[in-house]
């Protein structure tokens, strides 16, 4: 009887190549799954990182943001101001149009856009567009063009539910298309 010494032959190599193909494949989902949610704790981070900039404003003047037009704010008082009080910058992020002033960019966000509306708290989202403030009225965080699987993490994550018409987290849009997210976070006076 001849026994074969050194490297594994037949069914101990096909055996050993299953085991290490089911470990690749297990650990390529958690490494994927770990990504993605590393990417939500961040967008999350940086809405709460935006909404404390309004936070501290509102603090240190003692006003809330005023309007550029009848319900986007004006984000460029964050990041600069002669208000009595003001203690700014409040965000380290850019202003896209400093002339309208009310989109902040380098967000890390898709489509780098992020404003600050104020809305009425009416459930609103999929295909109905918020309306203007009546009362109560919130300030709401508008993040554009996120992608819909996103939308929904982020949504499930702050409101612990996928319910996008109600909630602190509403999403606009219908269909397979990106959302706009929108995050009511204070109320205003």
């Amino acid at each position: 009887m001849l026994i074969k010494k050194g490297a594994m032959f037949g069914l101990d190599a096909r055996i050993a190549l299953a085991i290490f193909g089911a470990l690749s494949v297990i650990s390529g989902a958690a490494l994927y799954s770990a990504i993605k949610e590393a990417k939500i704790i961040a967008m999350v981070t940086e809405m709460r990182e935006v909404a404390k900039g309004y936070e501290s404003y509102y603090l240190d003047t003692g006003s809330q943001l005023p309007t550029k037009n009848t319900v986007a704010l004006d984000v460029n008082k964050l990041i600069s101001d002669t208000a009595i009080g003001w203690k700014g910058p409040y965000l380290q992020y850019g202003i896209q149009n400093p002339t309208t002033g009310y989109t902040l960019t380098g967000t890390g966000f898709p489509d780098d856009n992020v404003s600050i509306y104020y809305y009425t708290d009416a459930d609103f989202g999929d295909a109905v567009n918020p309306t203007q403030c009546g009362t109560p009225c919130y300030a709401y965080l508008r993040f554009a063009d996120v992608p819909l699987e996103t939308a929904n993490e982020i949504d499930l994550k702050i409101d612990g539910a996928n319910d996008s018409t109600k909630g602190n987290i509403r999403l606009y849009g219908i269909g397979p298309m990106p959302r706009i997210v929108y995050w009511k976070f204070i109320k205003r006076n």
